[in-house]
């Protein structure tokens, strides 16, 4: 679902450069039933099956608590699911050397290294 809807909003961002004329392409996108919006919808991505090999920060937040703090990440490259507890065991045994463990409010909090590129943010 997730990648369908990106590549109609890939799609719609290359005819524009303003964010309110994006807005308006996707939500007609949306009411043109373009996008995906129901895991049974039947249509399927049919694009790269397989992340960019070289990928230097391939961790995304996939869910987050109450409070806002990330707890469970997804690995595209390995294709596998981490607890926040688990990433940072990861990141401190150096697998993951686009990342490193902050102590936030307490408590031990896997963050993206800067590299000055806004889409490596973890969150």
């Amino acid at each position: 679902m997730d990648l369908w809807n990106n590549r109609v909003g890939r799609k719609y961002g290359k005819k524009t450069r303003g964010r309110k004329t994006l807005l308006k392409l996707i939500h007609q996108a949306l009411n043109r039933g373009e996008l995906i919006i129901d895991l049974k919808d039947p249509r399927e991505f049919a694009g790269a099956t397989e992340p960019p090999k070289r990928m230097a920060k391939p961790i995304v937040a996939l869910t987050k608590s109450k409070s806002g703090r990330n707890e469970t990440y997804f690995d595209l490259l390995k294709r596998t699911v981490m607890t926040r507890e688990e990433l940072v065991a990861l990141i401190e045994a150096g697998k993951y050397r686009g990342y490193s463990v902050k102590l936030i409010r307490g408590i031990e909090t896997p963050v993206s290294k800067r590299d000055g590129k806004r889409i490596n943010n973890i969150g």
